[in-house]
């Protein structure tokens, strides 16, 4: 089965690409990574105060940057795990001339070219934006040949 040539891809998408697809646009964001920089910094610096070192400002900077996205990304898991179980489901997704038509049991979604804005390639999903903060997320192992599938979605994306 070939994702270009217009025939239908089926899968079904697991908690974990979905999360996975989550935390790496979350970590890809400006505002978190900002704001998690920001709180980071106040944790290095109150970590300053009480030893008044720079290697204790660093460390304690380090530790609550990496302390705060994993927060982040178990509070991921728990609001995805009771939010979005009509997500987690078996999807047919099929290229054609108008667009990327995504089904599932409870939606059928036609996502015409001009409205995908990037696709991306990750280390276990394809992610095609449909939006700012939506995409169509496609498993790797779902994919019939893994690195000419997306380059084949970028084509379809940028005509």
């Amino acid at each position: 089965m070939e994702l270009l040539d217009g025939s239908a891809l089926r899968y079904r998408l697991r908690f974990v690409h979905f999360w996975f697809f989550n935390c790496i646009h979350q970590f890809h964001s400006i505002v978190a990574q900002g704001f998690n920089g920001l709180c980071a910094l106040g944790v290095g610096v109150i970590g300053w105060m009480t030893d008044e070192t720079v290697v204790s400002l660093v460390w304690h900077a380090v530790a609550g940057y990496c302390a705060l996205w994993m927060l982040q990304w178990l509070f991921n898991a728990a609001y995805l795990c009771s939010r979005h179980n009509r997500v987690l489901t078996e999807h047919v997704v099929q290229p054609s001339p108008q667009g990327l038509t995504d089904w599932t049991q409870t939606y059928e979604t036609l996502n015409r070219w001009p409205g995908v804005t990037r696709v991306r390639d990750y280390p276990c999903i394809v992610a095609v934006y449909v939006g700012p903060f939506e995409a169509v997320v496609i498993p790797r192992p779902a994919l019939p040949t893994p690195k000419l599938a997306p380059a084949g979605l970028h084509r379809c994306a940028s005509t």
